[in-house]
């Protein structure tokens, strides 16, 4: 039964969180209306500093977002991460902003040119020309003087009005650096969301009217802006005019400078804010003020309102509610906790899930423990597809690897067919085993298997050692490649001591039994590498004059009585090591002679025909 039901965990968090917010402000909201009775207006004032907090953290998470957005977009542009002149990357970037910031309407990005690229939340872009726009001009100049002068801090505009029953919009400008100068400028706007959302009702009631006003003349935000009671005649999206305070409809609201100030009986202290009575015709209010300097070139006054015979209706006996918040403040506590830690134990496992597969532990399996929430459930069988998804790639990728290079099987899997030709000047070498026929006829077709196998493994052990890819197999020869397709910063000096090193191999036993022979050649000049073939059947192999030099100098070893043979470029791309010079021979396929070296260390006695020395 527990296997069938299952419940959303937003449906979950809704009604559990929900659950226990209504919990404790109606306990609050009833207790005050319980306890209420006596004049305390001086109750009320201490309830607001409350409100005050609320409402400036209200204004805070309204407003930091488009502050975060504004200098991640810096660090992304300072860091290289994104072009302002690149439309396209431009688009998906503030796309991506857009959806992430909700309440942010509009975003530009200015080029020094004064070409604008302007987003809103609900149409396409737009590229605008700014040139003919004097103040808008000498903004942008002002904003690209301070970034040349190190300054590059966001600077916040002037608050607006926006829209037909609309709301107050904030704006912000910063310059985009890069190399130390600027290389454009963003602009963003986000609105200001209804103020009675920044309060639990039980803190606002209608008796507790909070607002917010910028540079003490201009409303920004307060209940009667939430709804449609003020409109304008003017476009949706039209910049108007702040509303003034001295003419708006909140009489307690419009006379807060205007009215006459009263003494209060018993101040209270709401450092940093402050108290103001005003004494009206029939009543008298009291307004709780505090300032907000972060955001804009003037204040913002977050403010409250109340009358005193409201505050002396509504908080009778503040201690039994004060008391009857905290338990209940607690038992949602332990509640929350209760809650966090029954949902968190599945993302805590899922976690440590993720971090073992970042480490490439694949072995481990998501915990099949009973649950009701449907997101775990669906979670974990993702998590075992992609478990199995990437046990298969790596399967695939050890099979792939034991048939092509395996650098070149990684290249494939990460970037997907077709592969990318490589041109670099490389060093080849071509090892090929002395005395095949004779072995094959005198061992047969499958023990002689067996022995090419054992010589392979021995010798590409020693090749990939030094940074050398075999790139083919040719019956009991190799073809080998340093410098390509990565780069090999000596790769000349790398090829002839892996050559040493096969060499010294060869002569410390048998392999498989057998003692073999092998001859080497080694040369280097430009070279192509890639995926060469027919439709659907390709082989990644490299082309170029140092593979046929490599193949003519292993040849020419059974004439010099040598094992090794390079070409002059090899023995000059890599000097510390001592060379004997064969001087210039004949090699099939040059056209000229081409002088030849062999390393002095492997040098038979009777092979030297001219002194040791150093090309």
């Amino acid at each position: 039964m527990l296997r069938r039901f299952s419940v959303s965990l937003r449906v979950i968090l809704a009604l559990g969180f929900s659950g226990l917010v209504a919990l404790s402000t109606g306990t609050v909201v009833g207790f005050n209306f319980w306890s209420s009775g006596s004049a305390a207006d001086d109750l009320m004032e201490q309830r607001t500093v409350a409100v005050m907090h609320a409402l400036e953290g209200w204004l805070q998470g309204q407003l930091r977002p488009m502050e975060t957005v504004v200098r991640n977009a810096q660090a992304v542009v300072h860091n290289g991460g994104l072009d302002p002149t690149n439309p396209a990357a431009l688009d998906g970037y503030v796309r991506g902003i857009l959806a992430g910031t909700p309440r942010l309407e509009v975003v530009a990005v200015v080029t020094p040119d004064n070409r604008a690229r302007r987003y809103g939340r609900d149409s396409d872009p737009v590229t605008e020309d700014w040139s003919e726009r004097p103040n808008v001009v000498s903004m942008l100049e002002a904003l690209a003087a301070r970034a040349r002068a190190g300054e590059t801090d966001p600077v916040w505009g002037k608050p607006l009005w926006r829209g037909n029953g609309g709301h107050a919009a904030f704006n912000v400008r910063a310059p985009l650096v890069r190399d130390g100068a600027p290389v454009g400028t963003l602009i963003a706007m986000i609105g200001l969301g209804p103020i009675t959302e920044a309060l639990p009702a039980s803190l606002t009631t209608d008796m507790l009217t909070p607002y917010v006003l910028y540079d003490r003349t201009a409303v920004l935000a307060h209940p009667l802006l939430d709804g449609d009671t003020l409109r304008t005649d003017d476009a949706a999206n039209a910049a108007q005019p702040l509303l003034d305070v001295t003419s708006f409809p909140d009489l307690h609201l419009a006379t807060l400078w205007s009215g006459e100030e009263m003494d209060l009986r018993n101040p209270v202290d709401l450092q940093p804010g402050w108290v103001r009575g005003v004494r009206l015709p029939d009543e008298e209010v009291i307004h709780t003020l505090r300032e907000v300097t972060d955001f804009t070139p003037a204040p913002l006054l977050m403010g409250t309102h109340f009358t005193v015979e409201e505050g002396a209706f509504a908080y009778v006996q503040q201690w039994r509610a004060i008391f009857t918040g905290l338990v209940v403040l607690v038992l949602a506590v332990v509640a929350a906790l209760l809650l966090g830690g029954w949902i968190g134990r599945p993302i805590t496992r899922f976690s440590a899930l993720a971090r073992a597969v970042a480490a490439g532990d694949l072995s481990q399996d998501p915990p099949n423990t009973p649950t009701l929430i449907r997101e775990f459930r669906d979670g974990r069988v993702a998590w075992r597809g992609m478990l199995a998804g990437l046990r298969e790639r790596e399967r695939i990728r050890d099979l792939f690897g034991k048939y092509v290079p395996e650098e070149v099987a990684r290249r494939l899997l990460a970037q997907g067919d077709p592969m990318p030709v490589d041109h670099a000047e490389a060093t080849v070498l071509f090892a090929d085993l002395a005395g095949f026929s004779s072995l094959t006829h005198a061992l047969g077709p499958d023990h002689v298997v067996r022995v090419l196998n054992a010589f392979f493994s021995a010798m590409v052990a020693i090749l990939e050692h030094h940074g050398g890819m075999v790139t083919q197999f040719q019956g009991d020869g190799m073809l080998v490649v340093f410098n390509l397709p990565e780069p090999h910063p000596d790769h000349a000096t790398a090829a002839v001591l892996a050559a040493l090193a096969m060499q010294r191999r060869l002569d410390q036993g048998p392999i498989a039994g057998h003692d073999l022979r092998c001859r080497i050649g080694i040369g280097t000049g430009p070279a192509v590498a890639g995926a060469v073939g027919a439709e659907g059947r390709l082989t990644y192999t490299v082309h170029g004059d140092a593979v046929n030099l490599a193949a003519r100098l292993e040849s020419l070893n059974k004439t010099t009585g040598t094992r090794i043979l390079l070409s002059d470029r090899t023995a000059a791309l890599a000097p510390s090591l001592p060379y004997m010079s064969l001087g210039k021979l004949p090699v099939r396929g040059q056209g000229v002679d081409a002088r030849v070296f062999t390393p002095a260390d492997d040098t038979p006695p009777d092979a030297r025909t001219e002194e040791t020395g150093r090309p």
